[in-house]
């Protein structure tokens, strides 16, 4: 399932923390400014041509910082919103 992380915070993993997306979809969606998430490995997300899919969503957001590693050639892309 997608987290939703609505509300200014850090997300630090552990040594060896991964996240898989159990369905192929987004693991986490960021709606919220100043969010940090630090120290994460993400897999599991696929390719769609219909949909464009990210380990991290971003929407609404400023001040993002991350410091993730990517396993999959998809989950190497951050999806954020246009810019205006």
């Amino acid at each position: 399932k997608n987290w939703i992380i609505d509300k200014a915070i850090t997300v630090l993993g552990k040594r060896g923390s991964h996240l898989i997306s159990a369905t192929g979809d987004e693991i986490i969606t960021v709606t919220s400014n100043d969010v940090c998430i630090q120290g994460l490995t993400f897999s599991g997300v696929i390719t769609n041509y219909l949909k464009e899919n990210a380990a991290i969503r971003i929407k609404k957001s400023r001040r993002f910082n991350r410091d993730v590693q990517p396993i999959d050639s998809i989950s190497k892309h951050i999806a954020r919103p246009p810019t205006l």
